[in-house]
């Protein structure tokens, strides 16, 4: 949510927006061959949930921050990345096929997100959408040192690992956001911001598992 200038009340409201849709991935009325449904329920869900309490509460809290961290957990950022890994180890096959199911998901997620705003405009009666733009109160930075390793602990569960392997995940992925903060704050430009602290994060995971068989990435 930091990156959005979100601020606690905002990690508070995503989270729970995180636990509806963890609870509509497992619902039964959904199984693994519906996954389309699941998206698209949970981003709407998410959208119209978003925008509601935005529109309801606009001095203190950021559809952006709220929706967003909602749906991190079905965002395809993970598979879309490692779709470029898999076609440049020469699996082009499998490595296209993710990168196109993970394009798909995206512009899928984001299209119900933003059916579920508009939804939530057409009850508002049409305000002043103006307010979706707000998000001025970002939490103090020194927070960081605090919310960055949780988060990344939580990025880390996505992979499924051993416990033994989440310190080294939850670390790489820690020193990943630091990175790529004292890069934007130095005024670097931002694709250079994220190819660098992606490449040093990436070589690092990648040297620990070679020697160590363990996962790293996180």
């Amino acid at each position: 949510f930091f990156w959005f200038n979100g601020s606690f009340i905002d990690m508070g409201l995503a989270s729970m927006m995180a636990l509806i849709v963890a609870y509509i991935e497992t619902a039964d009325a959904f199984s693994r061959q519906r996954i389309v449904v699941v998206q698209i329920v949970a981003s709407f869900v998410v959208g119209l949930s978003a925008g509601l309490i935005a529109l309801q509460l606009p001095d203190s809290t950021c559809f952006g921050a709220i929706a967003i961290g909602g749906v991190m957990d079905i965002l395809q950022g993970f598979r879309i990345v490692f779709a470029v890994v898999e076609i440049m180890s020469r699996h082009t096959v499998a490595g296209s096929a993710d990168l196109l199911e993970g394009m798909l998901f995206t512009g899928l997620i984001a299209y119900f997100l933003r059916f579920g705003q508009y939804m939530a405009v057409v009850i508002f009666k049409d305000p002043d959408e103006k307010i979706f733009e707000q998000c001025q109160k970002p939490v103090n930075e020194w927070w960081y040192f605090l919310i960055v390793p949780v988060a990344s602990l939580s990025w880390s569960g996505l992979f499924n690992p051993n416990y033994r392997d989440l310190p080294v995940m939850c670390f790489h992925g820690a020193v990943a956001v630091g990175l790529h903060h004292i890069l934007s704050i130095s005024d670097t430009d931002s694709k250079i911001n994220s190819f660098v602290s992606s490449l040093v994060v990436s070589f690092c995971a990648s040297v620990f598992s070679r020697f160590t068989g363990r996962q790293a990435m996180g």
